[in-house]
């Protein structure tokens, strides 16, 4: 399957309209090496109020996709908040980081975990959907991880020539976060680690959130039932599937971390 393919499946899934947003705004940011398309979407109000904003960093193994999320950003921006979405660069470890930890810098689950740290203090709060952190796929029925074998399939055979094509040590905290020691995460910002009870990738999300919570980190773990890897972003698909996650859980856990006053 191409990358063009992937991108228009995703975007047929997750298609609908949404109407009152400031839509298709897109700002550019000079990194060293590339110049970072960043989208931007906001309500259109009247009204002068602070609100949450939501740095978003798309999936697809940080080798794939990005436009496809653009009508579930919408719909997450129409809740309430600001959502900056960085189209970082789809090539190997650890460039993607780079832009999106430049486009922090700036003021903007596989850059969820550690990689949310740096630089410190400009993030509140990490919401990571169904993380992909494991990487060590060729060797998964030695992992541990039930649901690598339970659900085993194209998905999982996919990831295995993802991760050497992303490069990155599978030890590697900041690329690999299921490999972060109890040291490393120690101070990290609130987290919340959603999983899908379908999905072969549940278990490492699972096993990442215990990690959280032995390091002491203010952390919770939900399971979207009955739905496969990232089925809670169809909004066409499984429409109240996917506006339970935004708005109860990504908008309101936005809402937790610092409740928006009205600007004086």
């Amino acid at each position: 399957m191409t990358v063009a393919a992937m991108e228009t499946g995703f975007r047929e899934a997750m298609n609908q309209v949404v109407s009152d947003i400031d839509a298709d705004l897109e700002e550019f940011v000079e990194t060293v090496e590339n110049r970072v398309p960043v989208y931007v979407a906001r309500p259109r109000t009247t009204t002068e109020f602070l609100m949450p904003c939501v740095l978003h960093v798309h999936g697809g193994a940080m080798l794939v996709l990005s436009e496809a999320y653009r009508t579930w950003l919408r719909r997450l921006a129409a809740l309430g908040a600001a959502v900056v979405s960085v189209d970082f660069r789809n090539q190997p470890y650890p460039a993607g980081l780079d832009d999106c930890c430049r486009q922090m810098e700036s003021g903007g689950g596989n850059l969820a975990g550690p990689a949310s740290r740096p630089p410190k203090g400009l993030v509140d709060g990490c919401f990571a959907m169904c993380p992909y952190i494991f990487g060590d796929y060729a060797n998964r029925r030695r992992s541990g991880l039930r649901s690598l074998v339970e659900y085993e399939g194209v998905l999982v055979s996919a990831a295995v020539p993802l991760v050497e094509i992303y490069g990155a040590s599978t030890d590697d905290p900041f690329a690999r976060p299921y490999a972060a020691t109890l040291e490393v995460l120690e101070g990290m910002c609130p987290t919340v680690v959603s999983v899908n009870e379908l999905d072969p990738y549940r278990d490492e999300g699972v096993a990442f959130y215990r990690n959280l919570a032995k390091a002491e980190v203010r952390a919770q773990c939900r399971q979207v039932m009955l739905t496969g890897h990232a089925m809670d972003l169809w909004t066409r698909i499984v429409p109240d599937v996917a506006h339970a996650s935004l708005a109860a859980a990504i908008h309101a856990f936005s809402l937790s971390l610092r409740e928006p006053q009205r600007a004086r």
